[in-house]
């Protein structure tokens, strides 16, 4: 004789989550989702309610829990952890690079200067969050040289000829920014 039973098994109590979302590197000053599900003991997916109240932190940027987002904020790699009121969490790590540029700031050795003298000048990319990244532009991105010469590198070096108020005005992506020097008779 055979009897036939039916036996429906269910998830078990929640032990861990699994978060995933902002794969790659995420630019500064953007947003992207964060998704997570939940998992019991055998690998049983199990709906994200029975983990109970969740709890957010992250070591940089920000959160969004009713959106489900990560804004990404400084350069480096950031954790983002998930506890629960069940025990059950986990942890993401998050690379942020550089965003969208914003400004480009050129600092001269000196801005005042005699004919017979040398400005180094470096030149540093700040993005829409304020991360800096120092950059050598090349010979073509400086757009105006007065009646100098540049050198191109990091830093940049301009060589004076005439003295007078010099603008130098330099470009990087879309950003262009100008400097003045001021340069006296050398010897």
């Amino acid at each position: 004789q055979q009897i036939d039973i039916d036996v429906t098994v269910t998830y078990g109590a929640p032990v861990y989550f699994e978060l995933s979302g902002c794969s790659g590197t995420v630019p500064a000053g953007t947003t992207c989702a964060i998704s997570y599900e939940l998992f019991d003991q055998y690998g049983n997916l199990m709906p994200n309610s029975e983990g109970g109240v969740l709890t957010w932190s992250v070591t940089d940027g920000n959160f969004s829990e009713t959106e489900e987002e990560f804004t990404a904020d400084h350069v480096g790699t950031w954790v983002l952890t998930m506890t629960s009121s069940s025990g059950a969490g986990d942890t993401l790590d998050i690379v942020v690079g550089h965003g969208q540029m914003a400004e480009l700031e050129i600092i001269a050795s000196n801005t005042s200067i005699t004919a017979d003298e040398l400005v180094y000048l470096n030149t540093t990319r700040i993005d829409v969050r304020g991360n800096r990244l120092p950059v050598s532009l090349p010979a073509q991105n400086w757009t105006s040289i007065a009646d100098g010469t540049i050198q191109e590198g990091a830093p940049a070096i301009w060589s004076p000829t005439l003295r007078g108020n010099k603008v130098l005005e330099a470009r990087y992506e879309t950003i262009l920014q100008t400097i003045e020097i001021q340069v006296s008779q050398g010897e």
